[in-house]
């Protein structure tokens, strides 16, 4: 190698590294959207639907069997509100039950990031001292 003539190796390598990085991070988006695009087009199992169905169903008529035979005691505003947020989860998972096979994405998905939205939000409130 001729003298001077690491300082020019030196500077290509300079010069061709941030196009390098580049293509690398071009790979890894490519990859990431792949596997997005792939996990999106997985249907929703049908079994999977018929549980939250039955479950649901079974629920309701859990809670209607109770609520007719006097187990739940209906004495305190607590236990009627308690059971009537039972009813609509139960309610809930029926109706995502029945139609959520025919739709392209799982709705119980959007009501638990609802959960944890609003769960975050009252624990920032609550421990803000504003609650």
């Amino acid at each position: 190698m001729p003298p001077g003539a690491g300082i020019f190796y030196l500077i290509g390598l300079l010069i061709a590294l941030p196009f390098a990085l580049l293509r690398d991070i071009f790979r890894l988006a490519r990859w990431c959207f792949r596997r997005r695009a792939q996990w999106r087009a997985v249907p929703l199992y049908p079994t999977k639907s018929h549980f939250r169905a039955t479950a649901g169903a079974f629920g309701l008529v859990g809670l209607i069997g109770a609520s007719l035979t006097g187990l739940i005691p209906f004495d305190t505003s607590f236990a009627v509100w308690v059971t009537a947020g039972i009813a609509g989860f139960c309610l809930l998972y029926l109706v995502v039950g029945v139609f959520g096979s025919r739709l392209a994405f799982d709705p119980m998905q959007i009501f638990w990031f609802g959960i944890v939205a609003v769960s975050c939000a009252g624990a920032l409130l609550f421990f803000a001292g504003i609650v």
